[in-house]
């Protein structure tokens, strides 16, 4: 019955499908498929045969149900309604003739390029695609996916990435890990250095009720914009007690309140909305080969902003973590510190939240700096190591799911990423301990080896060499300048 609500036929539910009209049937299958709570739906020309009025009824259910998190893929011959309903067209006709973003107002090239097509190719159409919470694309999404676009084209001959780079789903996940692998490594560093893990996944569950809003109230699209509002708010309240416990209170207690209480606001929402299309269950998890144009672009100004918070106070932040009451006393301020260094988690986390998911998105920040701080000692090359550890396992990652033996398999793409840098790891961990192990058989090779007789020079009146029995010592003799004094 909520499935029939959904699309305006509740007051049909005790007639029979074939007294129906054909629209009303029409929007019955979509019931049909809105009841199973589906994350993608397949639509084949769903406006053929539909009078006006069931036309503008069908549109309203697709958009909301884009407004819900739910993906479409629908085949049509109406250019117009590709232009109205889609963020994505690809256009055939016999083969592809074009792909790409829609295209603003319905003069746009790609449009253009559709009747061109269409004048020689009758059965040419468009197969749109509508992704959940679809916003109007500004001027500036059109530029970031044609740029995304030309970076495609320009590296999809690159060995080792061609398999991710030959399709676009593929393509923008391989971008996102890339970017969060450099944020990630750069910020995971100073967690390590401060020991501030635990608030690190304290700002994770923090951030999560904004996340759910997003999702629930205003569609996917709009998860990560709220998000940075609740982040914002939930790394000032974090630094606050942080700074509060420290002058008597525990610490690690006020820290599980913030956690606990914001994570429980984010459950509370979500079970007060509902959710029609299980999105929830991607927010904990993540979808990384669902990350769209828009989201993408948003992931890259949050990260832009964590970045500039941790460079502009790099300094004071390794001060801080190797002398703190150093720190203190050469007048830096900790709680600005402290306040930077969590909204640049947050907004590591907002960025991640789409893509990797809530729960998995804290191997992100800590990983990567526990692997720079077991392999060098220098802070520069932990930096250095720490990106690379975030690129190099996502990179990894999302190219296990391109091998054939994975191809038929269900492989969650974000899982396999923490897991190759959780094995990536526990690889330094074995070499670190190896390292280790040799330099102590070394240290004992050398304290084991017999020290060096002291060499002593005979005393004759006559000679001036080495006395024969401490050459002896030694096997050698000890060399002498000639014509040195009796």
């Amino acid at each position: 019955m909520e499935a029939l609500e959904s699309v305006g036929l509740a007051d049909r539910a005790e007639l029979r499908f074939g007294t129906l009209s054909g629209g009303q049937q029409q929007r019955v299958l979509v019931a049909r498929c809105v009841a199973a709570r589906p994350r993608l739906i397949l639509l084949d020309e769903p406006f053929n045969g539909l009078d006006q009025p069931n036309r503008e009824a069908l549109l309203s259910i697709i958009t909301d149900l884009k407004e819900w998190g739910v993906s479409l893929i629908i085949s049509t011959h109406d250019l117009v309604l590709a232009q109205e309903t889609c963020e994505q067209a690809a256009l055939l006709a016999g083969r592809q003739i074009a792909f790409g973003p829609r295209d603003e107002g319905p003069r746009g090239p790609l449009h253009r390029r559709g009747l061109r097509r269409s004048r020689h190719h009758p059965a040419a159409g468009a197969a749109i695609r509508g992704r959940g919470g679809g916003v109007t694309m500004s001027g500036f999404m059109t530029l970031f996916s044609q740029v995304l676009e030309q970076l495609r084209l320009a590296v999809v001959n690159v060995p080792g990435i061609t398999p991710l780079a030959d399709a676009p789903f593929l393509f923008r996940p391989l971008v996102m890990v890339v970017l969060l692998g450099v944020v990630a490594g750069v910020i995971g560093v100073i967690i390590n250095l401060r020991s501030a893990e635990f608030s690190a996944e304290a700002m994770v569950h923090a951030v999560f009720p904004g996340i759910v809003a997003g999702a629930v109230y205003w569609g996917i699209n709009a998860i990560i914009p709220a998000a940075s509002v609740v982040a914002v708010a939930a790394a000032l309240v974090l630094t606050i007690v942080s700074h509060r416990s420290r002058r008597g209170e525990a610490s690690e207690a006020g820290t599980a309140v913030v956690l606990t209480s914001f994570f429980s606001i984010g459950l509370i929402l979500s079970l007060a909305k509902g959710d029609m299309s299980g999105q929830l269950e991607a927010l904990m998890f993540g979808r990384l080969l669902e990350v769209t144009d828009e989201r993408l672009a948003q992931a890259f100004i949050v990260c832009a902003i964590a970045l500039l918070l941790i460079v502009a106070t790099w300094k004071e932040q390794v001060a801080y973590a190797f002398d703190r009451t150093g720190a203190r006393a050469s007048g830096l301020r900790l709680l600005a510190l402290d306040l930077a260094l969590n909204t640049a988690i947050a907004a590591a986390v907002v960025s991640a939240s789409t893509a990797v998911g809530t729960l998995l998105v804290i191997g992100y920040l800590v990983i990567p700096g526990a692997t720079a701080r077991i392999l060098v000692s220098r802070v520069r090359s932990m930096v250095a190591v720490a990106i690379a550890v975030g690129v190099g396992g996502g990179y990894l990652g999302m190219l296990l799911m391109t091998l054939p033996e994975t191809l038929d398999k269900p492989i969650s793409p974000q899982a396999t990423v923490a897991l190759v840098m959780t094995a990536i790891l526990l690889l330094a961990v074995g070499v670190a301990a190896a390292r280790e192990r040799l330099r102590r058989a070394v240290r004992q090779a050398r304290s084991a080896r017999p020290a060096p007789a002291a060499t002593t020079v005979s005393s004759g009146a006559d000679t001036g060499v080495a006395s024969d029995e401490a050459a002896g010592a030694e096997g050698a003799v000890a060399p002498m300048a000639e014509g040195s004094p009796a």
